[in-house]
């Protein structure tokens, strides 16, 4: 019995149809891969990650070369020394600028000044005292609590000279040099040395007495500072004294020192107006309850 030969099927023949390319190289991808993942799991080992080329470099930050010019260096001066915040308590009667302003004392903190302002009749906080909280109203004006560092800075060596005689003796100074000379001499009672500056820092303290320098003008009253000596808060009324009457002519001149020994001087400037400038001593946390800053007027004694 005779069997015929099979024939192998023709791609693309009739009898089975056309067979797409792609999922020829489909399967061919598919075996490649199962074959590689049976040599892996065979071998035991996984793909190694490649080497790297070079090594990793450290970075160290790159120092700058030392330059051989001259390099200006600030350095801190030894007289230098922290300062202190005080706060001032000046009341303002309504109308303003028409009445002298009085102060009401000097406090370490703004809690102080607060209760001494309300002790004084302060009832509110005025439009500005909204925002900041330093300005209260009163029924007869406002309160205003100023902010100020008292200088503590010694003075220089050999920066007060006293002429022999009386400080209060008249003297006709001709230009701006000797005007700056003959008050700058005007600085201690008859009889009294200048001390030496501390080398302590300043701390307020009830038993210590803080300076004020005060200039009154026909625009109000203004504190020019507050310091922890009398003679460095006349020198202040010196430097602001020489300022305002630079270019005007003096008129009327008086200096005269209280009982206490704080030294005043009044001018009537040429167009200006009169002016004042004045020293004056405050304990701190002391309040003055309702008080008016009267400066002692000079008597004949003193002019």
């Amino acid at each position: 019995m005779l069997i015929a030969p099979q024939r192998k099927p023709v791609i693309g023949g009739a009898n089975h149809g056309p067979v797409c390319c792609c999922k020829v190289v489909h399967d061919k991808v598919e075996h490649d891969i199962l074959c590689r993942l049976a040599r892996e799991f065979r071998s035991g080992s996984s793909a190694r990650p490649s080497k790297l080329t070079k090594p990793p470099k450290v970075q160290i930050p790159r120092k700058r070369p030392v330059r051989n010019r001259l390099q200006r260096h600030q350095k801190a001066h030894a007289h230098k020394r922290p300062s202190t915040t005080v706060y001032v308590l000046k009341y303002e009667s309504y109308p303003y600028t028409i009445e002298d302003a009085s102060i009401l004392g000097v406090f370490k903190t703004i809690d102080a000044a607060s209760t001494a302002a309300l002790l004084n009749g302060a009832y509110a906080f005025s439009r500005n005292g909204l925002n900041d909280g330093m300005e209260y109203l009163t029924s007869t004006g406002r309160i205003r609590i100023l902010e100020h560092d008292v200088c503590t800075s010694p003075r220089r060596r050999g920066s007060i000279s006293q002429r022999d005689g009386h400080p209060l003796l008249p003297i006709s100074p001709t230009n701006a040099l000797d005007r700056i000379i003959a008050l700058r001499n005007f600085t201690q009672p008859e009889g009294s040395a200048p001390r030496r500056p501390s080398s302590e820092t300043y701390r307020p303290s009830p038993h210590r007495p803080t300076y004020i320098a005060l200039h009154k003008s026909s625009a109000g009253m203004a504190c020019l500072g507050v310091f922890g000596e009398r003679i460095k808060a006349w020198n202040a009324c010196l430097k602001h004294h020489v300022i305002e009457t630079y270019d005007h002519d003096i008129q009327d001149e008086m200096r005269w020192m209280d009982e206490n020994g704080h030294p005043h001087v009044q001018a009537k400037i040429a167009g200006g107006g009169r002016h004042c400038w004045d020293v004056v001593a405050f304990k701190i946390d002391e309040v003055v309850k309702g008080a008016q800053l009267h400066v002692q007027e000079p008597t004949w004694r003193d002019i």
